[in-house]
């Protein structure tokens, strides 16, 4: 086996004549493509640029968790160490599922705790117009100016929640769950 690979490409300067060298990190058999060390490289630069690029934590956690399916996929074919890789990207996985679990579950029990405050000042409303005297009831315009605030809480923690399933539907969330426990079970 030749154990020299070139490429015709120059990467820094794509106008000049001399060959670049590239190291094989996998090689693959029949007309499949082969990856090289450097384009490996380049690609774990661009999706960890890329999850950092991210500012919404949903949206990096899903391109934690798109890396980590990467290098799992390119595992097979690599020819040098793969248990930090395997571990890097099993950890990559297990984080993005935390991460995304986490969020979903903070808005469920936002979205819990806002109904909840909803109900509770429904109930000290009612006891306070059955108790109350005269002179002593709350004021209308208080009480519907506080009920629209808690009914806003509400609708925003729901858009807070839809916004989290949008970005990572329910059928991905159990597919990186499952990932993720695949993941866990392995070490």
């Amino acid at each position: 086996m030749n154990r020299e690979n070139f490429s015709e490409i120059n990467v820094e300067n794509p106008s000049s004549n001399h060959r670049v060298y590239y190291a094989p990190a996998a090689s693959t058999s029949g007309d499949k493509v082969k990856i090289y060390r450097r384009a490996f490289e380049r690609m774990n630069h661009e999706y960890r640029v890329g999850m950092l690029s991210k500012i919404n934590p949903i949206d990096r956690a899903i391109a934690k968790y798109e890396w980590g399916e990467f290098i799992l996929e390119q595992l097979p074919n690599y020819a040098d160490d793969r248990s930090e890789l395997f571990n890097g990207a099993k950890i990559l996985i297990i984080r993005a599922y935390d991460m995304i679990s986490e969020d979903r579950y903070n808005a469920k029990s936002a979205i819990k705790e806002a109904t909840k405050a909803l109900e509770d000042f429904n109930k000290l409303i009612a006891e306070n117009n059955l108790t109350a005297q005269a002179g002593h009831a709350i004021s209308p315009k208080v009480i519907a100016s506080r009920k629209a605030e808690l009914v806003n809480n509400i609708t925003c923690r729901r858009k807070q929640y839809a916004d989290i399933v949008r970005r990572c539907p329910d059928h991905k969330f159990e597919h990186i769950r499952r990932r993720a426990e695949y993941c866990e079970s392995m070490w």
